[in-house]
């Protein structure tokens, strides 16, 4: 019997943090950028009048979770039968696609990323619950940064560099402004001071992996945007950090400070895979 989710997770595109000198040196081009969407990464599976989503964490969403993305899709979908990938920002609704892994003529993944580009543009129509993620090709490092540094002036949190290759085939690297880590928080510690002034000090964070909660530690500063008062159990955050250290089953970060909070975020969404 075909289990949607256990083929998600198998079909999920690798994704690696890598120094962008080695990634060009491993990976071989052409290279294309893409802003770095922040959204919850989900296939498309559509077939004729069905239509729903699928997450590689056992997640289905239909019409009922969100209505006016699934309006769209009936309208906007020029395919008959299709898999498309995509990511679904939460908060909006929005569903932003980038690429296409099967189409009514069949299998498509052993396409080059151009080829794939093409059948996804005849696919899915724009909409305004739907976007296709604009790419460009790089030749060059510095076509790399420089779509970074658009990517950032845009408002996104940085780009993807994938390669022209078949889909699968070598894995896309992810360029962030720092690295951040989306957590829940757990508990505040009640230190004297939080006692006296009622400001938090301290925060112990988890994500969750398998659905079951992962501690990753505690942060103990956030930057001066972020009301404290309203970092409490079951707020999700956004938390910027230097390095990860782990030991068997035991994360932890260096130096974590909470840079906002993620009202748009469902907590089952901050998943331990964000620092594998």
């Amino acid at each position: 019997m075909f289990n949607v989710c256990e083929w998600v997770k198998e079909n999920t595109h690798k994704v690696v943090k890598m120094d962008l000198g080695e990634y060009i040196i491993k990976v071989p081009g052409p290279y294309f950028t893409e802003p770095k969407i922040d959204g919850k990464l989900v296939f498309v599976f559509h077939n004729n009048d069905r239509t729903f989503m699928a997450t590689r964490h056992n997640g289905i969403y239909h019409e009922a979770d969100y209505p006016m993305t699934f309006k769209e899709l009936k309208t906007n979908l020029k395919d008959s039968s299709c898999i498309i990938h995509g990511e679904l920002v939460h908060k909006t609704q929005v569903l932003w696609v980038h690429d296409m892994l099967f189409s009514s003529g069949g299998d498509v993944r052993s396409f080059a990323y151009l080829a794939r580009k093409e059948l996804l543009d005849k696919a899915i129509v724009e909409g305004e619950y739907i976007r296709h993620v604009p790419f460009k090709r790089a030749t060059s490092l510095d076509d790399i940064m420089k779509a970074f540094d658009d990517a950032i002036a845009n408002g996104f949190e940085g780009i993807m560099v994938k390669s022209g290759l078949p889909y699968g085939i070598m894995p896309w690297a992810k360029l962030k402004r720092t690295d951040t880590v989306d957590v829940v928080i757990t508990k505040v510690k009640e230190s004297p001071k939080y006692l006296e002034d009622g400001q938090e000090r301290t925060w112990h964070i988890h994500v969750y992996d398998q659905g079951k909660e992962v501690d990753i530690g505690a942060a103990s500063s956030a930057t001066k945007n972020v009301d404290t008062t309203l970092l409490k159990p079951g707020t999700v955050v956004e938390v910027r950090y230097q390095e990860v250290f782990h030991t068997g089953e035991t994360y932890r970060l260096r130096h974590p400070t909470i840079i906002r909070i993620r009202d748009d975020k469902d907590p089952k969404d901050c998943l331990l895979d964000q620092l594998q």
